[in-house]
């Protein structure tokens, strides 16, 4: 899948009148943040349209044809941030991109690109984290409380560098996981 497929580009005008272009979801033509039946409305209204900008118009090909319905087909169901694709924004989202990076198969997985700019890097990382739940930073599992499992991993991964950053136990961010963090998790015996 090349980047132009996954994502799309569109053209605006900010509100100062200055131009901006702004990614999404390739198929996300009501930009909600996910692809579904709205965007499927959308794309059947102006099937056959042309012109630009026409709206529907995915592959940015100037028509709204049967390549933008595949597109949309392939891309249905997904959910910005949701990258496993399990229907909910959860730690496993986080864990997958932090495994892709370790395993530098970052170049492949479009689906993994999270902010959009057709590589997957710790800002993309950080991005899931923006999108999970309202939790505590020490919450490093996001499962809504500080406790046990949060203090196991960060003493799992103590004095070490890593890439994952907050879902290694990394809670500063300093790229070493360490009595800084630990603290951080679980004042309480210190």
């Amino acid at each position: 899948m090349r980047c132009f497929e996954f994502l799309e580009s569109k053209n605006l005008l900010a509100a100062d009148g200055v131009p901006a272009s702004v990614q999404h979801l390739a198929g996300d033509l009501d930009g909600s943040g996910d692809v579904g039946f709205s965007d499927f409305l959308v794309l059947s209204r102006s099937f056959g349209d042309s012109g630009s900008p026409a709206q529907g118009d995915i592959d940015g090909d100037g028509r709204v044809g049967f390549a933008d319905f595949l597109i949309l087909q392939d891309n249905f169901g997904l959910q910005l941030g949701d990258v496993d694709r399990d229907g909910i924004i959860n730690i496993s989202d986080a864990y997958e991109i932090r495994d892709a990076i370790l395993a530098a198969e970052a170049e492949h997985s479009l689906q993994l690109d999270v902010n959009f700019d057709c590589t997957v890097d710790q800002l993309d990382l950080e991005q899931v984290k923006g999108l999970l739940k309202e939790t505590p930073d020490a919450d490093i599992n996001a499962d809504g409380v500080v406790d046990e499992n949060d203090f196991a991993i960060v003493t799992e991964n103590l004095n070490r560098e890593v890439i994952g950053g907050w879902i290694d136990g990394d809670i500063n961010e300093d790229g070493i996981v360490n009595f800084a963090d630990l603290i951080l998790v679980d004042p309480s015996p210190f």
